[in-house]
């Protein structure tokens, strides 16, 4: 156990407890909490996300949720209503297990599809919860930065931002910002006053991969519960709109140019993220595999025999046959560029396709 002043920091390899008494902040971040059962799939695999647009009274005009998002739960007596998925009962009554039989009975889905989405400051904080609601969150996917700051007032009159002298007065300058990376599986939990000191965002973030993150909440019965859950279903599903829009997750992807969208192709490089950048020779004609029929299936074939005699030299790459029908099912796809990448990104775009 670490103690600096008030507050109290405990960890291990696993996880990490953050308690500070005087500042209003109680933070639970567990590791791999559910990582390594392809919940990524499965939930991309059944989810329809939307990207809600609204009129702000707040702000004065129309607004679209700068991320992905979808909503399941609250009470089946009130409209509307979206009943959880069975395939979801299981990891929900895993979380509440963890945290000591929290009654979750609303799921809030964010797909943060590339590094331009995002979530700005906010608390989750609400009358129609409890009173020290914990908001359970659990992230899959890439990495992602999430940050909190602390407030001296969480409903600040404006737009929330730093820059706006009037909302200025209203953050605690004098508290640092903390700053979080959760990776794949990682489980973090907000409890006790957090939602009554503090803001949290997920800010944009170059280079970032999809990554979609699920939040557990309880919406107690009676006090505003009906008025509470509407609310939930209008900025995380339909909006203003009476037929809103929605897609599955390989929809986004492909009206998004798939996965070779992360690797910088239109500014001559190839990578994700920080993972390892190579350069595209312009010098040679690129060899495009977007005919049909057998021309592509030649371009093709005869491009995979001569890289794949280098590449067995240095036993890299994926097999001939799976950059083969990768290939020849993507017709957008320069083979030159696809087979220069480095084999791991080479298996992880397979893998998404």
């Amino acid at each position: 156990m670490e103690r600096t002043h008030n507050e109290d920091i405990l960890k291990t390899t696993t996880s990490e407890v953050i308690v500070d008494y005087k500042k209003g902040l109680d933070v639970l971040l567990q590791r791999s909490f559910a990582s390594g059962n392809n919940w990524f799939e499965t939930i991309t695999d059944h989810v329809r996300w939307y990207r809600v647009q609204y009129a702000s009274h707040r702000f004065g005009k129309k607004c679209e949720t700068p991320c992905y998002t979808a909503f399941f739960g609250g009470y089946p007596q009130y409209s509307p209503y979206e009943p959880i998925p069975s395939w979801l009962k299981p990891l929900i009554d895993r979380v509440s297990t963890s945290l000591g039989g929290v009654p979750f009975n609303a799921c809030l889905f964010r797909l943060y599809f590339d590094g331009n989405d995002e979530i700005a400051w906010h608390t989750d904080g609400r009358k129609f919860l409890e009173n020290d609601p914990i908001i359970a969150s659990l992230s899959f996917g890439a990495r992602a930065t999430f940050q909190m700051r602390r407030m001296h007032n969480v409903w600040p009159p404006c737009d929330g931002s730093s820059t706006n002298t009037t909302t200025e007065s209203y953050i605690d300058t004098s508290t640092p910002i903390r700053t979080f990376v959760v990776g794949d599986g990682d489980l973090l939990v907000m409890r006790g006053p957090t939602q009554k000191h503090w803001h949290h965002r997920v800010p944009k973030e170059k280079g970032r991969r999809p990554r979609l993150n699920i939040n557990f909440r309880y919406i107690r019965p009676g006090f505003k519960a009906e008025a509470g859950q509407k609310t939930y279903y209008k900025y995380m599903v339909h909006g203003d709109e009476e037929a809103p829009k929605s897609w599955l997750y390989k929809d986004i992807l492909k009206r998004n140019g798939g996965m070779l969208k992360f690797c910088g192709v239109a500014h001559g490089t190839i990578g994700m993220g920080n993972q390892e950048t190579v350069e595209t020779d312009r010098t040679k004609p690129a060899v495009k595999c977007s005919t049909a029929g057998s021309q592509k299936e030649n371009c093709a074939q005869d491009y995979l025999t001569t890289t794949n005699n280098r590449k067995k030299k240095t036993g890299d790459g994926c097999s001939p046959s799976e950059q083969q029908d990768f290939l020849f099912s993507n017709e957008d796809v320069d083979a030159t560029i696809f087979l220069s990448l480095p084999s791991s990104l080479q298996h992880e775009l397979i893998s998404s396709w």
